[in-house]
């Protein structure tokens, strides 16, 4: 394994800094979506519906929180969503349900925009 045990002061930082890259990729993830979100405004043929959008943020925190909950808390051991508590594991556990919960949601939220979109009552965030 290609971590430390976060039992010094210089692990704990060694394994804080690794966890920063893996933050600051999925920065740069996040502004490439943006960059890309930014340039379909443009189109006229792009549905601009607030409850998408709304959807597709919340389904995307959760899907990052899962990831980085499932990697950085239970695979490689990093760090605890709450360090300093009597049962860590339980923290990180539910940190890894309200995710489970923020993608079902996301999902939730899309469906509805594409249900209210049939039925003509999409309401629209950016109007044309």
């Amino acid at each position: 394994s290609n971590r430390l045990p976060p039992v010094t002061v210089v692990a704990k930082s060694v394994n804080m800094f690794w966890d920063g890259i893996f933050h600051l990729f999925t920065l740069i993830v996040v502004i490439i979506g943006m960059i890309l979100l930014w340039k379909l405004l443009y189109r006229k043929n792009i549905d601009r519906s607030g409850r998408l959008l709304a959807g597709g943020l919340v389904f995307g925190w959760g899907l990052f929180n899962l990831v980085e909950g499932i990697i950085d808390h239970q695979i490689l051991k990093i760090h605890n969503v709450r360090e300093i508590t009597g049962n860590p594991e339980m923290w990180n556990i539910g940190f890894l349900a309200i995710s489970v919960l923020m993608l079902l949601l996301g999902y939730w939220l899309m469906k509805r925009r594409s249900a209210a979109r049939q039925t003509g009552q999409a309401d629209a965030c950016f109007p044309i």
